[in-house]
């Protein structure tokens, strides 16, 4: 444990006075969230929007759709695990997250813009080729975002502050995202091609100023633990016996799955089957709003009860409310119970938005403690990876199941068989993947307690691998 001595291997505060550190600056953590607002407002069509309008307005099928994300997934099996590695090996006077985000930000602006912005007669290999550089470069900036943040502060309730503001940016992001459709300079409030292109020249310009005043504004962080590099077959090692890492994948095995396929078929359910394509908009705004003015209670639910337990209790609460929408017929009238459904099913999810980054947090923390490593990039990676290649792979299940029940996305007629295969890939399959996922949050192993415990321990080698070394200095 000799290494766990190095915890300031980038010129950061020792880890010690970090952790004990009970708040960080709002300054600090407005400039840390900014980008998220620009993420948002650029990543809001990738959750079924952007695929519908593939489908819809570019005509390519939907079995051509679910085999481009598989082959996207095929993709980032290669680079999120590497943009980890090297993020974790990166050394520059910048640090060691800095360097992979400012590279990230410059290849999602041409990737965005020829992904949201095509021009006409675009086929298959265009869509392939632009949404895999656009998630690539997504990749080369949230792996070492959410790296970095563990490395802000050890504190559990800290942990889970920082990403509370990361999520309150980011939903201002989607609901500017869901404002655009209705700026007077469109002809009508539905999701087209020409929301896309504004979005893409919205993000062109503001995403380098938001990263900029954040890797300005943002200190490095401390490594806690050995920041020295370690190797592939070490990582994969410390995997294969970190259970807490392992619950926590198979969670968003499961759940990533169903969220997959239900955010897939989002923009279709609602435009083809329940014929509210014209007010996408306005059905996701009320729920965004409630879940601002919610993250506060989620907030404190997670400080008085935990993490796990308000993950568990949000996700629940979705997965309750998710199946009463099959209850509804297509028209103007499933309009209010919609708007309904979708406000408390979103203000649910907002402890699945803030929770899940912050455990994993602590989950890193058991990694340090047992390697004496700081690979908080590859450990982020691997997850990336994971959710990524589940909810893709729920996707194109969704897409699979209801090409072969014969659902025609260009058509707002649709047979009983067509509907049936509809709700069975949007509604009740993602319900019945959410249960177990569930369970496994409630009983997830590291809890406040448990990681404090963990931070102490990792501390207390630290100063002893530090007095040691001085020792040996000493002539």
């Amino acid at each position: 444990m000799d290494k766990m001595n190095k915890t300031g291997g980038e010129g950061a505060p020792d880890s010690s006075s970090q952790s004990r550190q009970s708040t960080l600056s709002i300054s600090v953590l407005m400039a840390f969230a900014l980008p998220s607002f620009v993420g948002s407002l650029m990543q809001g069509p990738t959750g079924g929007i952007l695929t519908g309008i593939y489908a819809k307005h570019f005509g390519l099928s939907l079995s051509l759709i679910a085999t481009v994300m598989l082959v996207c997934r095929l993709f980032d099996a290669f680079t999120d695990p590497l943009i980890g590695y090297l993020s974790d090996r990166t050394r520059s006077r910048f640090g060691r997250r800095k360097p992979w985000i400012v590279a990230g930000t410059a290849l999602t602006i041409p990737a965005v813009y020829l992904l949201y912005a095509p021009p006409e007669g675009i086929g298959g290999t265009y869509f392939l080729v632009f949404y895999s550089l656009a998630f690539l470069a997504w990749t080369m900036t949230e792996i070492p975002t959410t790296a970095w943040f563990t490395e802000l502060t050890g504190d559990y309730t800290d942990r889970a502050r920082i990403v509370t503001y990361r999520t309150v940016v980011a939903l201002i992001g989607a609901l500017a995202f869901l404002a655009v459709p209705q700026l007077p300079i469109f002809e009508t409030t539905e999701m087209t091609p020409e929301v896309l292109r504004f979005v893409a020249i919205c993000v062109a310009f503001l995403l380098p100023v938001a990263v900029a005043i954040a890797v300005f504004k943002v200190p490095n962080g401390a490594v806690v633990g050995s920041a020295e590099p370690t190797s592939m077959r070490d990582l994969w090692a410390s995997l294969k016996v970190n259970r807490p890492f392992q619950i926590f994948c198979l969670v968003f095995a499961v759940g990533g799955m169903a969220g997959g396929m239900n955010g897939a078929l989002f923009f279709l359910y609602m435009d083809t089957h329940l014929l509210l394509g014209d007010k996408i908009s306005l059905l996701l705004l009320p729920g965004v709003l409630l879940t601002l003015l919610a993250m506060p209670l989620w907030l404190a639910i997670i400080k008085k009860y935990g993490k796990q337990r308000a993950w568990a209790t949000g996700a629940a609460i979705s997965a309750v409310i998710g199946p009463l929408i099959v209850l509804l017929d297509p028209g103007p009238d499933a309009l209010i119970p919609v708007l309904i459904l979708s406000s408390f099913a979103t203000l649910a999810g907002g402890a699945v938005a803030v929770a899940p980054a912050a455990m994993l947090a602590d989950v890193i923390d058991y990694d340090i403690l047992k390697s004496g490593s700081s690979r908080a990039g590859s450990f982020f990676a691997v997850f990336t990876l994971l959710a990524k290649a589940n909810v893709a792979l729920g996707g194109a299940l969704a897409f699979i199941i209801i090409d072969l029940f014969g659902y025609d996305a260009t058509s707002k007629v649709h047979s009983s068989t067509e509907v049936f295969g509809m709700n069975l890939a949007y509604v009740f399959i993602p319900t019945l993947l959410f249960l177990p996922a569930i369970w496994l949050i409630w009983h997830f192993p590291i809890d406040e307690r448990r990681q404090s415990i963990i931070r102490r321990r990792i501390e207390s080698l630290a100063e002893r691998a530090a007095r040691r070394e001085a020792d040996s200095e000493t002539p």
